[in-house]
């Protein structure tokens, strides 16, 4: 009877180190959360809102972003620092403190990352995301000089001036009820569209997609609303995996089928300059 407190004591020494790992880790991590919080950051950052770890101020940006980022500039001032999960942000709120960022300061800020969805349509080879590089200057250059050029522009005013009365002549005629949204986005690119293809494109999609919703009109609308669409996994990476929004697999579905009618509209057009360069040599060889 007298050994079996000795037993009670071997046991309880021996089932120690097993509960001493579990609190000492607990305690360690619980030191860690306390430095992380208390901390003063090193670089000197304008005024912000406390954050939550992991997902930073994301829970503040609510249903409308901008509504709530402007609420909290009224608090914070023009210039606010904010973190969207591991994505530290720049939040400017005046016309004076845009300029700062976008002028004044712009080769620091040119730098940006990629969302998910942009770069699987555009790989970041498209003029808003593409990094600062030599590439990035030939495409701004081209955009300014032929594409968008004054002479290019005032080329271009009757199909302009022809698309923007035909939206006004269907909005008058359904003036009791007009889907605004649709009405633009079809004026928008059927101008586009003529512009840069000489065709409407409501008018253009794949031949092996009879889908009327693959046409080009349709996914552009698409990539549109999946640009705009604020992915958690660009943030919080742990969450790319997953594609909890779907944003993923819907963009590689709508690129395919872009690329599809690109592809097409190519083809064609290598195909009548093949035509035309057929035509002038056989004019040459019989005027000889």
């Amino acid at each position: 009877m007298q050994e079996q407190p000795a037993e009670v004591s071997r046991s309880t020494l021996a089932m120690s180190p097993h509960l001493l790992l579990p609190l000492l880790s607990s305690l360690l991590l619980c030191v860690v959360i306390v430095i992380i919080l208390i901390r003063k950051p090193r670089n000197r950052l304008p005024p912000g809102p406390p954050g939550l770890p992991l997902i930073g101020h994301l829970h503040l940006l609510g249903t409308q972003p901008h509504r709530s980022l402007a609420d909290l500039s009224k608090r914070y001032g023009s210039l606010m620092f904010m973190r969207f999960g591991h994505v530290p942000v720049l939040v400017a709120s005046t016309p004076d403190a845009a300029r700062l960022i976008l002028k004044s300061h712009d080769q620091i800020f040119s730098s940006r990352s990629i969302p998910s969805v942009v770069a699987i349509f555009f790989e970041g080879r498209d003029l808003v995301f593409s990094q600062p590089g030599p590439y990035f200057k030939f495409v701004r250059r081209l955009v300014t000089s032929d594409l968008l050029s004054v002479k290019r522009l005032q080329s271009f005013r009757p199909i302009i001036t022809e698309g923007i009365r035909s939206l006004l002549h269907t909005v008058t005629n359904n003036a009791d009820c007009v889907h605004l949204r649709s009405k633009l986005h079809d004026a928008t690119f059927n101008i586009i569209s003529r512009i840069t293809l000489n065709r409407e494109a409501r008018d253009m999609w794949s031949s092996s997609q009879s889908d009327p919703s693959s046409s080009l009109k349709n996914l552009l609308v698409e990539s549109i609303d999946l640009l705009g669409v604020l992915n958690l996994a660009d943030y919080i990476p742990m969450l790319a995996r997953m594609d909890l929004q779907g944003c993923v697999w819907r963009g590689k579905a709508c690129s395919t089928k872009m690329q599809a009618v690109w592809q097409e509209i190519i083809d064609e057009r290598r195909k009548m300059r093949l035509a035309r360069g057929s035509g002038s040599l056989l004019i040459s060889w019989t005027s000889s």
